[in-house]
């Protein structure tokens, strides 16, 4: 009989029994929205030999099927799960996950979870496995021995990102975060959900500060807020030179917003959330006056213009309603099913991971 205690997603389940926050729709949207392009591997003739050792090194360095993700706040580890499969499908064969949280319930689910998901890809515990056992899992899935067809190597610590990124001399192909958004608003009584709800623990400055320091160069960094929280982080992002609010500090230059998606609840509502991608990009150039006002006033319907490689490009956006709308429009449709109250826009968009 099947554990009715386990979040089902399609190719996999999670725990969330000693998690701060139970698995919601905003961790969904954005293991969702994170495209993962299918690895290409390189033609044989197009990698010239080499006699020289260190020069073959760098060459196997650039041609390493390889991928690495760390997720900040991971909670039970829904969204480093949900593109670890992203990975596994895209044709990588060296997965390496990171997931930090500060919450120890979390990453003990987590943990769980982890083995859950490598159980579920047929992946089995690697004997090579080094490091502490309690924080570094690695899986492998093999063709047929002893060819190994894929790796996983996970670790998750009970750490705040500050001091991750003070201690972590590493850098990420990809960064993604549900951050904790409440500024000013009531706290629930509950310290770990406080915790997990509101930034007072890590304030947006300090989780641009923090992603700037562990993105790779060329590296892309994926998060999920509200409109107003997400305005307020790219003005953080956007150099004194890019706005024209004198106010807003420079935290991190090189990190170039690259496109928004927004989500409605409803045709007729403005967007409900917004999930940001952004790339470190450390050529940039200084946007005009047109263009820093549109940072300013950035919101459901106008985006920012991103300025890369010397050129103008405008910013990638899209917009995702979630919910079919009644007759009159101002609500959501009643309907006999579960299945049937999203719009078929929203059912594809999920299509991979939801069951219904």
């Amino acid at each position: 009989m099947p554990d009715t205690r386990l979040f089902r997603l399609q190719k996999f389940s999670l725990t969330q029994e000693h998690s701060a926050l139970k698995i919601g729709t905003d961790a969904v949207l954005l293991g969702c929205s994170v495209d993962i392009p299918e690895y290409e591997k390189p033609l044989a003739d197009s990698i010239p030999a080499s006699t020289n050792k260190q020069h073959s090194e760098e060459q196997n360095k650039r041609i390493t099927n390889r991928i690495s993700i760390l997720d900040v706040g991971t909670g039970n580890g829904i969204i480093l799960l949900m593109l670890a499969q992203k990975a596994i499908e895209a044709g990588f064969s060296e997965i390496e996950l990171t997931g930090i949280d500060i919450d120890s319930g979390s990453i003990s689910d987590a943990r769980t979870n982890a083995r859950l998901f490598a159980q579920s890809f047929g992946f089995s515990a690697s004997l090579s496995s080094t490091g502490d056992s309690s924080n570094d899992l690695s899986y492998i899935k093999t063709a047929g021995c002893p060819e190994i067809t894929a790796r996983l190597d996970i670790h998750l610590n009970c750490i705040s990102l500050q001091d991750y990124a003070r201690t972590c001399r590493r850098q990420y192909d990809l960064i993604v975060s549900n951050p904790p958004f409440f500024i000013n608003s009531l706290k629930s009584a509950s310290n770990e959900e406080k915790i997990a709800k509101h930034n007072d623990t890590l304030p947006q400055k300090d989780l641009a500060e923090g992603v700037g320091k562990l993105l790779a160069p060329n590296g892309s960094f994926h998060l999920i807020l509200p409109p107003n929280e997400a305005q307020c982080f790219m003005k953080l992002c956007c150099s004194e030179q890019k706005v024209l609010n004198k106010e807003c500090s420079t935290v991190n230059g090189n990190l170039t917003i690259k496109s928004i998606t927004a989500f409605k609840t409803t045709a007729a509502k403005p967007a409900k959330r917004l999930v940001l991608q952004f790339q470190n990009c450390s050529n940039q150039q200084t946007l005009s006056e047109s263009q820093a006002e549109r940072v300013n006033t950035v919101g459901v319907d106008e985006c920012t213009i991103a300025v890369e490689n010397g050129e103008n490009r405008e910013l990638e956006e899209r917009e995702i309603v979630m919910m079919r709308s009644n007759k009159d429009g101002k609500g959501p449709a009643t309907t006999g099913s579960k299945k049937e109250a999203f719009t078929q826009e929203y059912l594809s968009f999920v299509k991979d991971f939801l069951l219904y």
